[in-house]
């Protein structure tokens, strides 16, 4: 399914590329029509930075990590149809297959466990830069909505509590990290609500990943 990507899926491909993705078989030949558009090449692949000039992923503040998981995979440096598939199966499918990914993207050391550490690294990726500090020790930001220090301490606390990490030096495991998935649903996990303000002065900002 490489260098083959100007030509038609057959009809068994799209049925084992479902059941591999956990896409709907009419979405996988939608994504497919998608993905031959994005290879203006016509070699059967996407590379990274063709990847990352698609909106969606673009605007996604974990994509760039994300691409590097599904290469580290095996893809050779670059996207083939089936990667494709199973880079937007982390956003859209709640498979233990694309939860995996997400464990791998949330545990930035690799080490084969979520600690605390990797949380807030992560949640404050996904929620964006804090206020700059200024050296009268004045803090502003060009950002609609400012996540402070305190507020993403806040979320990594709800988080590890969920997870069962108690210590600072405990961590979670995968199956830790797919029992949570699975309770909370995939939308809530990959959903950061932020609250800014109190009372009447509330503003608040959402980001979704895949969306």
């Amino acid at each position: 399914m490489g260098a083959a990507s100007s030509l038609a899926l057959t009809g068994a491909e799209v049925s084992e590329l479902a059941a591999e993705s956990g896409f709907r078989s009419e979405q996988v030949a939608s994504l497919y029509e998608r993905f031959r558009k994005l290879d203006r090449e016509k070699h059967g692949v996407l590379t990274k930075k063709e990847l990352m000039m698609v909106p969606e992923l673009a605007m996604n503040p974990l994509a760039d990590r994300l691409v590097d998981v599904v290469l580290a995979e095996g893809s050779d440096g670059a996207i083939n149809f089936r990667d494709f598939l199973r880079l937007l199966a982390c956003f859209h499918v709640r498979s233990d297959a694309s939860l995996a990914r997400l464990f791998q993207l949330f545990d930035e050391d690799g080490d084969g466990m979520l600690s605390r550490a990797d949380l807030r690294s992560t949640i404050r990726l996904m929620v964006g830069p804090g206020p700059e500090v200024g050296a009268d020790g004045s803090s502003s930001s060009k950002q609609k909505v400012v996540v402070t220090d305190n507020e993403v301490d806040a979320m990594v606390d709800s988080t590890a509590e969920a997870l069962g990490i108690t210590g600072g030096d405990d961590g979670a495991d995968l199956s830790a990290f797919l029992a949570y998935a699975r309770a909370c649903g995939l939308d809530k996990l990959m959903r950061v609500r932020v609250t800014v303000g109190t009372g009447d002065d509330e503003d608040e900002d959402e980001g979704t990943l895949g969306h």
